[in-house]
């Protein structure tokens, strides 16, 4: 049986479970990427992250937007924009 592994892990973490202390995370990542491309839409701000997929840059967006620390403005169905919402 494999052991569980948190989603977390999955996506800040290694193979082994470990954190990557000396790497920014992918939220920071986000948030300066769109800091310095506001109005940036998801695909746009997936395309400036090489190194992570769509999928780590959505779930990435979700959850700073969830927090409030980036909003997302519709643009047309299925677009959106992203920027850091202010202080």
């Amino acid at each position: 049986m494999k052991p569980r592994v948190s989603w977390d892990t999955l996506v800040r973490g290694n193979s082994e479970g470990r954190a990557m202390v000396d790497e920014q995370t992918i939220e920071d990542r986000i948030i300066e990427t769109v800091s310095r491309s506001p109005g940036c839409l998801i695909e746009e701000l997936a395309l400036e992250c090489p190194g992570l997929t769509w999928n780590q840059v959505f779930l990435a967006v979700d959850r700073l937007s969830r927090t409030g620390q980036l909003l997302l403005s519709r643009k047309g169905p299925g677009v959106y924009a992203v920027r850091v919402a202010a202080p």
